[in-house]
């Protein structure tokens, strides 16, 4: 509204009005989208349709990009330090419940892949791990981040399979996609059904993305398996794995120089 100079008397609202025109503010909306998606009264697909209904953003806007990274960057820092700060508060409950109150655990293995033709030594050893584990003590799942639920059986595969094991494939693909989003809550939904209590991982998806996913279903403790001295990761994945570390509990390593 303008307000006239002399006397102080309202004039005529001038207005611009658009039709068709969807703001949003992300980060409100996906705390909503939580909300909800706990609630089951809205999935994944339907919330990201939402989000490209929008036309006008909070914070994003192509000729100044900088608000945008720096809300996301704050959004990505809060969920972390929070995700960390809970960690830490169920820790201390947590160090007894596995070890007085509970005598039979529930262990998932996630590992970046199992449908190599023979499997490498990775792929072998949490085959053999699995076929000589103490059955009346710990009941056991693997989870690989490569093929499908209804491709061929790999040699590895069928050895878990025949140990008593079941092995479910989701298949993440790249960090940043819409799919990988999307099998996040894929595997948190099937962490928590299964009621893990141990998660250990092997491999740089695994020991992030398996990690963080983890994390989110609240698993008890969570070990890293690292096999590698990380001569052919880049400068990206070793800064992710710093990042994710304060995550695991325990790291398991083949030599001095794995990490």
């Amino acid at each position: 509204y303008e307000m006239c100079d002399l006397n102080y008397k309202e004039c005529m609202p001038h207005i611009q009005q658009r039709d068709n025109v969807i703001w949003i503010d992300f980060k409100r909306d996906l705390s909503s989208f939580y909300r909800k998606w706990k609630a089951n009264e809205i999935n994944f697909l339907e919330w990201i349709v939402s989000v490209f209904t929008a036309r006008s953003y909070a914070y994003f806007n192509r000729k100044d990009l900088r608000p945008f990274f720096k809300s996301t960057f704050n959004l990505i820092k809060k969920l972390f330090l929070f995700m960390i700060s809970r960690e830490d508060k169920k820790k201390e409950k947590d160090n007894s419940s596995l070890n007085n109150k509970k005598e039979f655990l529930n262990i998932l293995y996630i590992i970046d892949w199992l449908s190599k033709a023979k499997g490498g030594g990775t792929e072998s050893h949490l085959a053999n791990l699995i076929a000589h584990i103490n059955k009346d003590k710990f009941s056991c799942h693997v989870c690989a981040f490569d093929g499908n639920n209804n491709g061929p059986i790999s040699p590895i595969v069928k050895k878990i399979q025949d140990a008593g094991v079941s092995v479910i494939n989701i298949p993440v693909g790249r960090f940043y996609s819409l799919k990988a989003f999307e099998q996040l809550f894929k595997l948190r939904k099937f962490i928590r059904e299964n009621k893990i209590d141990i998660v250990q991982t092997f491999h740089f998806k695994s020991d992030t993305y398996g990690v963080f996913a983890s994390k989110l279903a609240g698993v008890h403790r969570i070990i890293s398996s690292r096999r590698d001295v990380g001569d052919l990761k880049e400068g990206r994945h070793i800064l992710l794995n710093r990042m994710i570390n304060p995550l695991i509990d325990q790291f398991i390593m083949v030599c001095d120089a794995a990490g």
